[in-house]
């Protein structure tokens, strides 16, 4: 975000100075190319995105439909040709289509989340903490998570 605001700033002082000038061209140019490096950057983000979520679907450890969800969302603002392969793919598409308008999670996703969740916070809050209050704050968590993903049809 930072970047941007340099960006902006940048074309404000270059805007002023082009209009001293009378180079309306200039202008138009600075503010094509960043449009374009703002397109460039939000399309690397979803990519990665989605490359996190495919590695997601084979690693548990990575969680596959808020990878996917940020991805189509990216593209949805950025890029309409990558949104529109990415909802009409067989298996990714069907991820978020599930998750949007059905408010649906496979159940092998759900056993696998709740899996994690529980070993992993159970192992912290027993295992690690060493204090009660972060037991109990470690467990509020695991029992949020569960109550939220078990919400899911």
């Amino acid at each position: 975000m930072r970047i941007f605001e340099t960006c902006k700033y940048f074309a404000y002082f270059l805007h002023i100075k082009v209009i001293l000038c009378g180079h309306i061209e200039v202008l138009q140019e600075i503010n094509n190319f960043a449009a374009a490096m703002k397109r460039i950057l939000l399309t690397s983000i979803g990519l990665v995105s989605l490359t996190l979520a495919i590695v997601g679907i084979f690693l548990p450890i990575l969680p596959t439909t808020p990878f996917l969800l940020m991805s189509a969302a990216i593209f949805l603002k950025n890029s309409p040709r990558l949104y529109e392969w990415l909802m009409s793919h067989p298996k990714l598409g069907t991820y978020i289509k599930n998750y949007t308008e059905h408010k649906h999670i496979p159940l092998r996703a759900k056993v696998v989340s709740l899996s994690l969740v529980w070993i992993s916070l159970s192992y912290c809050a027993f295992g690690i903490a060493d204090h009660w209050l972060l037991s109990v704050m470690f467990l509020a968590i695991a029992i949020g998570v569960s109550i939220h993903i078990l919400s899911f049809k």
